[in-house]
């Protein structure tokens, strides 16, 4: 079986589902598919000094108009700024898919599958007359608890909004998902997300989000107290770390709270950190290799994850994986993972309300180690049930072979 992986962005040190295209090229090809990836040439220098070198990567460069889009992203903010994102991304689609066909033919391509973007919303340009497209795991048409957009969405509801009435009519130009074989979506919220036109008999629900467990994983026993938290993500303003310092700050004894990230917010925060008088409590490590971040999170008990606007948020999974127990806010991605016996999921009904019941979480959790190495080894047992890549991997081969065998 060969298969085209077409994925606008193909790399673990851009974040976010720039990742999943190199984690399905690997499966795959371990599960024997010839697996070919076609990417943008900005992932190139990456991909060839990563484990994935000599793999079959094919690659489009830059074009005028992407670097002209790039350009005024970098001078622009909020609204423009997003629509900007809006317009790259569907800029490089379009140029993707016309490359995606000519492979395709060339080199007798049985499936193509479009991974990313994860939108639901945005239209794909890739189509083939003959052969059969399969795309997703989407995840997406998300929304901000009440009260929550106007602090920390920078603009992103009314960039959404626009961005959905201008990509309704262009599914019937780029008729990418109306035509796919196959629209896997993540949850019942993606799914109410796709545009007019997806026949429902040809969705799917399957998990966007994986955990790699030869990575993830580490053998030492939990230690004990005093409690050590952990949060692990971009630092912008979505991710609520402010409301996170400010709960942390109300538990006032030997706790330590660990910051793996870095962005835009990292410089207020750290201030904010200062202003309530952490002091020594509260570590910013920036942006650290993966094997430090294992490390780091290994050395926790906990992971913390206020995020307001998580439409997945797999560093939750990853905690699992590494039997720990995890604090997250009930809305979006996280709720999808969490259950009762491996967390404590906090929801965001007001901003004080918010911060008083992390606070509340952590300060539970943090005095009762057994109920978090409970939790830890739950969380663990549920990723190898249900979000480790290689079953992953397994279920989209078998999903392969069904639309191929129609």
């Amino acid at each position: 079986m060969r298969v085209l992986l077409v994925a606008p962005n193909a790399s673990a040190r851009m974040g976010g589902e720039a990742i999943l295209p190199l984690h399905w090229l690997r499966e795959l090809r371990a599960l024997g598919v010839d697996a070919r990836l076609l990417t943008h040439v900005r992932c190139k220098e990456e991909i060839d000094a990563s484990a994935f070198a000599g793999m079959p990567v094919h690659y489009i460069e830059d074009s005028g108009a992407e670097r002209e889009i790039w350009k005024f992203r970098q001078k622009s903010k909020g609204i423009a700024w997003r629509l900007g994102g809006f317009s790259l991304q569907l800029t490089s689609m379009i140029r993707l898919g016309k490359e995606a066909r000519k492979i395709a033919d060339r080199d007798g391509i049985d499936l193509i599958h479009q991974v990313i973007p994860v939108s639901p919303r945005l239209p794909s340009p890739v189509t083939h007359p003959r052969i059969p497209v399969v795309i997703g795991p989407l995840n997406g048409n998300m929304t901000f608890p009440d009260g929550f957009a106007t602090s920390y969405g920078d603009a992103s509801e009314e960039a959404e909004g626009l961005a959905r009435k201008l990509s309704a009519p262009m599914h019937s130009v780029f008729g990418g998902k109306p035509k796919a074989a196959r629209v896997l979506v993540s949850n019942e919220r993606t799914a109410a997300g796709l545009p007019d036109g997806v026949d429902a008999s040809r969705v799917v629900e399957f998990v966007e989000n994986g955990v790699d467990l030869s990575l993830w994983q580490d053998e030492r026993p939990m230690a004990d107290g005093p409690a050590r938290f952990i949060f692990v993500g971009r630092l912008v303003n979505w991710k609520a770390l402010d409301i996170l310092l400010e709960a942390f700050a109300q538990l006032g004894g030997d706790e330590t709270l660990t910051i793996c990230g870095d962005g835009v917010e990292r410089a207020a925060w750290q201030k904010l950190a200062g202003e309530l008088g952490l002091g020594g409590r509260v570590r910013f490590l920036g942006a650290i290799p993966q094997a430090d971040v294992v490390r780091e999170m290994a050395e926790a008990h906990c992971l913390a994850l206020p995020s307001v606007y998580e439409c997945g948020g797999a560093v939750v999974l990853e905690a699992m994986a590494l039997r720990r127990a995890v604090i997250a806010s009930d809305w979006g991605g996280p709720a999808d993972y969490v259950r009762p016996e491996t967390g404590i999921l906090v929801p965001p009904t007001s901003r004080d309300q918010f911060r008083d019941d992390l606070a509340e979480a952590m300060r539970s959790l943090g005095s009762d180690m057994e109920r978090m190495r409970a939790m830890g080894e739950a969380g663990r047992q549920r990723v190898e049930e249900h979000f480790a890549w290689k079953m992953k991997g397994e279920r989209m081969l078998a999903l392969y072979g069904e639309v191929l065998a129609k």
